[in-house]
């Protein structure tokens, strides 16, 4: 809506640049994190649901907005934008839980047997917290994730910026142009599901470096690519790395260190991410002023995704839990054997 209000293009910077990014950022960990709690068995399936909407959004509404537009102008199609957004959001957020255990219910996929978990205290869950958070940070493999996490943006954030830039620049007229990130992100939206689903049976670390080099040869399709068509087949190959690369880092994340309070974790792992936007799409911009052409922005492009993909091939298998006695340095009365049954070692409690 303040946006809407804009009449310098500095006000833009700040109500949808600023102000846009901080939403999402806050918005998305919330979200990811709430599902991990959701869901005992089939995280895969959760994730998927939730990434495929995430690509859907954009996708449906890039159409609505370029309809209002054309219908009203800029400044109305904010307003109703913000208007109705807003609603919708405070609509959904009255259903919305933290966990199964806040209405009294167990995670999908928990044994019948299993109590629900109870609530605890504010002081025992900080204490957990800190313990988990420490736990994961204090190896490797998580720092590693941050960077991979950073590098997959740089990749497709360059593409999303610049790929109708570089059409217009090969001749194709701007309103077909586009069509090109309308169809990269539609095709998106099938990996954003699948990829995670696969990942929970085949192993999230194979499906990412999969998924990390499909977003970056296809990249090199740039050099030819002049054709209204040729630029289409682009962003549907494109697409569907582009979709995969970072929907199944909530299935390697609980791969890797089992159930648990991730929030700030995946705080840490959103921050990569979004550095990575912010890098690849003003250092796109940045490298083909110096350059005079797309050529070494193309090249950071593909280097950043295979970059990704060898990070994520180092990594330890992720049939192994890397922090199995996170626990131990917790006072007894903090552990989750003291709060549920025994065999509940996790953090579904938290």
């Amino acid at each position: 809506m303040v946006t809407g209000a804009a009449s310098n293009v500095w006000h833009i910077w700040l109500s949808y640049g600023l102000g846009l990014g901080v939403a999402q950022a806050a918005f998305n960990v919330p979200i990811i994190t709430a599902a991990t709690y959701w869901f005992r068995t089939n995280l895969g399936l959760g994730i998927g649901l939730l990434q495929a909407s995430h690509g859907l959004g954009p996708a449906v509404l890039a159409i609505v907005v370029s309809f209002l537009i054309n219908s009203v102008e800029w400044r109305a199609t904010f307003w109703a934008i913000g208007v109705f957004g807003v609603i919708i959001m405070l609509i959904l957020m009255l259903f919305f839980r933290n966990k199964p255990s806040d209405m009294g219910i167990r995670a999908f996929g928990a044994p019948a047997t299993e109590e629900i978990a109870p609530d605890v205290s504010p002081a025992i869950a900080a204490i957990r917290s800190k313990a988990y958070r420490m736990a994961m940070q204090g190896t490797m493999t998580f720092w590693k994730l941050v960077a991979v996490h950073g590098l997959g943006c740089i990749g497709h954030s360059i593409i999303i910026i610049y790929v109708i830039p570089m059409a217009i620049k090969q001749g194709i007229d701007p309103l077909a142009a586009a069509g090109i990130l309308t169809t990269l992100v539609a095709v998106s939206v099938l990996t954003r599901f699948l990829t995670p689903v696969c990942a929970d049976y085949l192993g999230a670390r194979k499906m990412m470096v999969a998924m990390f080099v499909l977003q970056g040869l296809p990249v090199l399709m740039l050099f030819w690519t002049q054709e209204l068509w040729q630029f289409y087949l682009f962003a549907v190959i494109f697409g569907f790395g582009y979709g995969g690369e970072g929907s199944a880092f909530p299935i390697i994340n609980r791969q890797y260190y089992g159930r648990g309070p991730m929030g700030r974790s995946f705080g840490w792992q959103q921050f990569g991410a979004g550095s990575g936007m912010a890098i690849g799409a003003w250092g796109g911009g940045a490298l083909f002023v110096l350059a005079g052409s797309y050529t070494l922005t193309i090249l950071v492009s593909v280097g950043a995704s295979l970059l990704g993909a060898l990070i994520i091939f180092s990594m330890e298998p992720d049939n192994t839990v890397l922090i199995p006695s996170w626990e131990d340095s917790l006072p007894s009365e903090a552990r989750s054997d003291f709060q549920v049954a025994p065999n509940s070692a996790g953090a579904s409690a938290d």
